[in-house]
């Protein structure tokens, strides 16, 4: 019988940190209404329910984990809309053009598949309106498809929110201080380009997988991107390099 400890040791030597981050037009999102906001993150966490167990239920924080588990979004969206109603900016006003709340799916062991949901719609200049899903390392350990589960929850976030103007699901080292361009963005690992590409535009691609009238969602290579494996490297690098001599590529911070 493996210990308890030789087997978390085991866990925590393969884990590897992933960024997995949906980036909104600032002037776009602050078009929508918070009602429609929270709308959309309720049929979200439908769709994303539909992919995996691990992703059907989301939670409210809590004084504790057991108390956090009272408030089922999913089950009681006015959950949702009392997250998004407790956020203060740094003054302690509330602010009319920005909506904001962090869930997470309930599970309490990071490598049976933990996660958060991290969502910021605004047009402030401190950081990019996104919606983060973190950290999606740990369902790549948890589960054994979870390619096809990340590739289907950008999908729906793509779908869901025409305001989306970048995605990228990276290894974080790789996304924070090894893109081949310091000062814009990266396709990763999986990534969405609001653009419609091909492969005759991009003959490196894994896998190309139009979304009509929204852009591309493109997988760069096979299996689990892997920033020290030299092919891996050097095929995100080269379509990077494509995206940016098409004009593609956006500023990394912006």
């Amino acid at each position: 019988m493996v210990d308890y400890n030789e087997e978390y040791m085991r866990k925590t030597a393969s884990f590897k940190g992933f960024f997995f981050g949906m980036h909104f037009n600032k002037k776009k999102i602050v078009q929508v209404s918070r009602e429609e906001q929270l709308a959309r993150s309720t049929e979200l966490f439908e769709r994303i329910g539909n992919l995996h167990p691990l992703l059907k239920n989301w939670y409210r924080g809590g004084s504790s984990p057991k108390e956090g588990l009272r408030f089922n979004v999913v089950e009681n969206p006015e959950y949702l809309r009392e997250e998004a109603d407790s956020w203060r900016d740094d003054d302690g006003h509330v602010n009319p053009k920005r909506t904001k709340y962090v869930l997470w799916n309930g599970q309490v062991d990071p490598f049976k598949g933990a996660l958060s949901i991290s969502y910021d719609g605004h047009d402030m200049t401190i950081s990019r309106p996104s919606i983060k899903f973190e950290d999606v390392g740990f369902l790549l350990l948890a589960i054994p498809d979870a390619r096809d589960i990340l590739i289907g929850m950008m999908r729906a976030v793509v779908e869901i929110w025409p305001e989306i103007e970048w995605g990228v699901i990276a290894p974080r080292n790789y996304y924070l201080d090894y893109r081949v361009f310091n000062d814009q963005q990266t396709i990763g690992w999986i990534g969405y380009c609001p653009q419609e590409l091909t492969k005759e535009m991009l003959p490196e691609a894994e896998d190309l997988i139009s979304i009509p009238e929204r852009g591309t969602i493109v997988i760069t290579c096979p299996g689990v991107m892997d920033e020290k494996n030299k092919e891996h490297y050097e095929r995100v690098g080269n379509i990077d390099t494509k995206l940016v001599e098409f004009g593609y590529l956006p500023m990394f911070r912006h």
